[in-house]
């Protein structure tokens, strides 16, 4: 199946637009995007274009590595084509990988990957991935930042758990400074073109992120 691809001028125009009255909170103050409003932009501005997810070798959604953690691997398609696969680890109410995962939690899960997924390849709310302010003059506020996760501790960490799938523990972790990486890789270094992912890195690329995990925390320091 072809490549998916989405016009620069489309996806800058969607990364640009205002969404913060359909922008959500965790209990934590985690900030997301609606999915109903996900769903509803894609049928509106992509009419042919859907989310589906990659099936592991029983046809099940859900993928399972060490551990009894699992994650699910969403992509959009028009049934011709399609874009790269995400990884999206399932997680229980406090953000945390879920251990044997039931039913509910596969269900958020996917409800919140393909949400990801829209943001990632259409630009849609994907400023809320990168740390951005989805208001533009919003006012700083007055009491002490909280502390930001510590990027090397994070990758590191990962690359320690990626057993069965070498991208499955890396990706769940990096969680935020996805975005962030994805910028830096398309604006800076023109490794990638918008739209796309660090996971779409020449294969010579992601062996030597696989086997040293270093790479990829310069990056991350870099767009920190």
């Amino acid at each position: 199946m072809k490549l998916l691809t989405i016009s620069y001028e489309q996806f800058d125009e969607a990364y640009k637009a205002d969404v913060s009255k359909y922008v959500e909170k965790t209990y934590n103050g985690i900030e997301y995007l609606s999915w109903p409003f996900a769903i509803r932009f894609l049928r509106r501005t992509h009419p042919t274009i859907h989310v589906d997810f990659d099936l592991d070798e029983t046809g099940s959604v859900l993928h399972l590595i060490d551990g009894g953690y699992a994650y699910v691997r969403p992509y959009l398609t028009d049934g011709e084509s399609r874009t790269p696969s995400l990884v999206f680890p399932v997680m229980d109410r406090k953000h945390n990988g879920a251990v044997n995962p039931d039913s509910r939690a596969v269900s958020d899960a996917c409800q919140r990957a393909t949400v990801k997924a829209i943001a990632t390849f259409t630009g849609i709310g994907l400023s809320l991935y990168s740390g951005e302010d989805v208001e533009q003059h919003r006012e700083p506020a007055p009491a002490i930042a909280p502390a930001r996760l510590d990027p090397v501790a994070t990758v590191l960490a990962a690359a320690n758990t990626a057993a069965q799938d070498r991208w499955a523990g890396l990706a769940a972790a990096i969680g935020k400074w996805e975005g962030q990486i994805n910028e830096y890789l398309v604006d800076k270094r023109k490794l990638l073109q918008p739209g796309q992912t660090w996971r779409d890195l020449p294969e010579e690329h992601l062996k030597i992120a696989a086997g040293n995990p270093e790479v990829l925390i310069s990056k991350v320091r870099q767009v920190a």
